[in-house]
């Protein structure tokens, strides 16, 4: 999926320098809060402008991937705690289990012995 986000990323971007590379010297007039510019050669403003674009988008998703990366972290961290977590549980299981055994040994081992005395 971010491949796909990635080349549409790219077309835009393409497409934005070929209009801008296509009117790069064509004359522009307009009019902005009652102050009138006419004749106005917009190629280089539209160039720059798309450049602070692209970089300010980089940056975005530079931001983004690394707030990614950090929450991916996170979750493997978590993953290995609670890991060792279920190991140590399985551990104090097989212990128990051993002692519990045992005391079924010995107690098998007092009934025999004292049902042999009786």
């Amino acid at each position: 999926m971010p491949i796909l986000f990635n080349l549409l990323a790219l077309i835009v971007f393409l497409a934005a320098f070929y209009f801008i590379s296509n009117n790069f010297n064509q004359p522009v007039s307009f009019q902005l809060f009652n102050l009138s510019f006419a004749e106005t050669y917009m190629g280089w403003p539209m160039l720059i402008s798309a450049g602070l674009m692209g970089v300010a988008i980089f940056l975005k998703m530079m931001a983004k991937m690394t707030a990614c990366q950090s929450t991916q972290e996170k979750a493997d961290r978590q993953r290995e705690k609670a890991q060792v977590s279920m190991e140590e549980s399985s551990g104090k299981v097989k212990a128990l289990e051993s002692k519990v055994e045992t005391l079924e040994k010995a107690l098998e081992k007092a009934l025999n012995t004292g049902g042999a005395n009786s």
